[in-house]
C-alpha cells in the first residue's frame, strides 16, 4: 500500500508527456513482503499475517493486508508500547478475526511480527441439537475434519457461532468433547445470518 500520482500533458503538434509517480514503502521478510505507506528507515514497523486472507484492514485502513495475506503498518515511536488493532468495523463481510488488537514493543528501526487467526468463507449461527434432542456440553469444539481448523466454540443451549466455513468444510464439521468426535453436523444448503440461530443437528 502507498499513494500513486499520475499526470499528463499534451500540446499538439509539439510533444506529450506521461508522469508516474509512486510513494511508500516495501518490506521483506523471511514472513513475506508487501508494500505500505511512506515510512522513515529507522522507524519501527509491524507486520502482519492473517494466513492468506486478504484485504484485512489495520490500523484504520493505513494497512491493507494484500494477496499473500501480509501487511505492514507503522509501530509508532521505538521502545514505547504501541497498540495495533484491526478495523473490524470494514472487515470484509466473509472475514472474521479472532483478536483485533496487538500491542507490543519495537526498538528503533525494527520490524516486528504477528500472526493474526483470520478465517474467510460463510458463516453460520445456529443451535447445535443431538439425536436426543440435547446439546453438546458448553465448550465443545466444532473443527473442520478437512483442514482441523476450529471453526467455533458451543456454547450456552448449544448455540454456535461458526466462521470461515469453505464448501468443503461444510459437510466435514464435527463436534468433540472429552477428547474425541462425538458427532457431525448437518448444515442447510444455503444459510444467511439474517435469519437468526438455525436449527444444526448433529449425528
Amino acid at each position: 500500500m502507498g499513494q500513486a500520482a499520475a499526470d499528463a500533458t499534451l500540446q499538439p503538434g509539439q510533444y506529450r508527456s506521461l508522469g508516474l509517480s509512486w510513494y511508500g514503502s516495501v518490506t521483506a521478510t523471511a514472513h513475506g513482503a508487501a508494500f505500505s505507506q511512506s515510512m522513515a528507515g529507522n522507524e519501527p514497523r509491524m507486520m502482519i499475517d492473517t494466513g492468506d486472507v486478504a484485504g484485512v484492514p489495520v490500523n484504520g485502513n493505513s494497512g491493507v493486508t494484500n494477496r499473500f495475506g501480509v501487511g505492514v503498518v507503522s509501530a509508532g515511536s521505538s521502545y514505547r508500547r504501541s497498540d495495533i488493532s484491526v478495523d473490524v468495523a470494514s472487515l470484509p463481510e466473509d472475514v472474521d478475526v479472532s483478536s483485533s488488537v496487538i500491542s507490543q514493543v519495537l526498538t528503533e528501526g525494527a520490524v516486528g511480527y504477528r500472526k493474526i487467526d483470520a478465517s474467510q468463507g460463510e458463516q453460520v449461527l445456529g443451535h447445535i441439537r443431538l439425536a436426543d434432542g440435547a446439546s453438546p456440553p458448553f465448550g465443545s469444539l466444532v473443527v473442520s475434519g478437512k483442514t482441523g481448523r476450529t471453526a467455533g466454540m458451543v456454547g450456552d443451549d448449544g448455540l454456535a457461532y461458526l466462521t470461515g466455513l469453505s464448501g468443503e468444510d461444510r459437510r466435514t464439521l464435527n463436534v468433540s468433547w472429552d477428547g474425541r468426535v462425538q458427532c457431525r453436523l448437518t448444515l442447510p444448503e444455503t444459510v444467511t445470518l439474517s435469519r437468526g440461530p438455525l436449527l444444526l443437528p448433529c449425528r
